[in-house]
């Protein structure tokens, strides 16, 4: 083209230094700042880590106590030397009146006999625990008890005829009481009371037993 460059070659050149220059100081900065953060981090976690083993060795040495702390102790004031033992205070006893009639539950209550049952005591109305203890008076005065097992009633004739059997067992004799007394009807409940305050107490070691 007959154009000589020369003299824009120089400038060309300069221009190119100046920004490779420009650009090679700004990548220089950023690696600084960067290695000094992961300085910075560095250090932070060695001195989290050198932090965490104190703690935990602090821990390992001191155990945890469990409760309450114990209360601060006053040393001006006097201890005891001897504990003080709480007296109980003694309940009053109840005082029974003598007169006033016991209250009626399920063995105590009137019933009524069987008629052989009734035969045996001459009574129409007791309660079932006046007809255990005068059967058991009866065969203690008769001799009745086993001498080999005295849990076993040899039985007599009056015996048989209630129990129907020659020789008895004293629990089955109680389940058997069942047949001989019957609940009561509610107009019976005033005549049976009557005649159980007549006869009681029973005495026990001489029973109404009918005459041999």
């Amino acid at each position: 083209m007959g154009i000589s460059l020369s003299a824009h070659k120089a400038r060309v050149e300069n221009a190119i230094k100046d920004q490779f220059y420009i650009i090679h100081e700004e990548i220089t900065k950023k690696q600084e700042a960067a290695g000094l953060q992961d300085t910075k981090a560095s250090a932070g976690n060695h001195s989290a880590s050198q932090y965490s083993e104190t703690g935990a060795a602090q821990q390992s040495a001191e155990p945890k106590r469990r409760g309450r702390p114990p209360k601060a102790v006053d040393p001006s004031a006097e201890q005891p030397t001897t504990p003080v033992k709480k007296r109980r205070q003694k309940r009053a006893k109840r005082v029974v009146d003598p007169t006033k009639p016991k209250r009626q539950t399920g063995l105590n209550k009137p019933l009524r006999l069987s008629p052989d049952l009734g035969a045996f005591f001459e009574r129409t109305f007791m309660p079932r625990t006046d007809v255990v203890k005068g059967l058991w008076v009866y065969i203690k005065k008769h001799e009745m008890q086993d001498p080999a097992d005295k849990r076993y009633i040899i039985c007599d004739d009056k015996f048989k005829n209630l129990f129907a059997t020659d020789r008895l067992y004293m629990y089955t004799m109680n389940k058997q009481l069942n047949d001989h007394l019957i609940k009561l009807e509610p107009e019976e409940l005033e005549p049976a009371q009557a005649e159980v305050t007549l006869h009681n107490p029973v005495p026990i070691d001489t029973p109404s037993l009918p005459a041999e």
